[in-house]
């Protein structure tokens, strides 16, 4: 990767330049490990007769389910 990237610094045409952060894009495709964060949008429709429903996006939608009251 060095290289490249000393290529990528050194050269100011757009067509050479991209072919050296290519080459550096796809070593670090094949290197290096990552995990993908997934966001999710939740819509929590609750009847307005619950009491004490707590939505939580980071645990189970019933993680206070012994405080819901009707």
């Amino acid at each position: 990767i060095g290289k490249a990237q000393e290529g990528g610094r050194v050269n100011y045409d757009r067509a050479t330049r991209r072919k050296y952060y290519v080459t550096i894009q796809h070593r670090v495709h094949d290197v290096m490990p990552r995990h993908t964060i997934v966001w999710r949008v939740n819509i929590d429709a609750v009847n307005t007769d619950m009491k004490n429903f707590k939505p939580a996006p980071a645990v189970s939608d019933f993680w206070n389910s012994y405080e819901w009251q009707i």
